[in-house]
This record gives C-alpha cells, structure tokens and sequence, in this order.
C-alpha cells in the first residue's frame, strides 16, 4: 500500500498504519511538501474502515493506492468440521 500524503500528517498515518497491523517498507520524498508511505498491510485491516480514518486524520488530503501482494499462510489456524460422525480437520497444519 501505498499512501500519499502532506508532510505534517506523515507521522499521523504512519501510526495509524502501526496500530492496523502494518508493516512499514520505506518513506519516498516525493517534493518538500509531499511523502509516500509505504506499507504491507493485511486485507481485512483495510477494508474495515481504513480509507474513512486515513482522510480523517489528514482532513481529506492524503490518498492510496492499494494492491494485493499474495496470501500468507497463518500456521496457527486450525478449522475443525464435523461430518456426521466423522471429525474432519479442513485447514491446518499437523
């Protein structure tokens, strides 16, 4: 993700990215005036109310610009179902 913003609300989105779980990649000077801050952020962090806080915080401001980057595998998922009488471990790992 990358999120463009004013130089006086680079340190507001920047935790804003920290508490949704973001993982910070790099800052780019764009001019003076203009930052791009990039980040990896999980998908369900962003589609919740993401976009509405970010122009909040910046008075409308800054925008983004988001692509998926892959899945990742959570290895401390594990989703049991039952079928019947038979116990079936759908995802997860041994």
């Amino acid at each position: 993700m990358e999120l463009y913003t004013p130089t006086e609300y680079t340190g507001s989105l920047m935790e804003l990215c920290q508490q949704r779980r973001g993982e910070f990649k790099e800052v780019k000077y764009l001019t003076a005036q203009r930052n791009a801050l990039v980040y990896e952020l999980p998908l369900a962090e962003v589609i919740t109310d993401f976009f509405d806080e970010m122009k909040s915080r910046t008075k409308g401001y800054a925008s983004m610009e988001y692509q998926q980057i892959g899945s990742v595998q959570n290895g401390n998922l594990t989703i049991v179902q039952s079928q019947r009488s038979n116990i079936v471990q759908s995802f997860g790992r041994d």
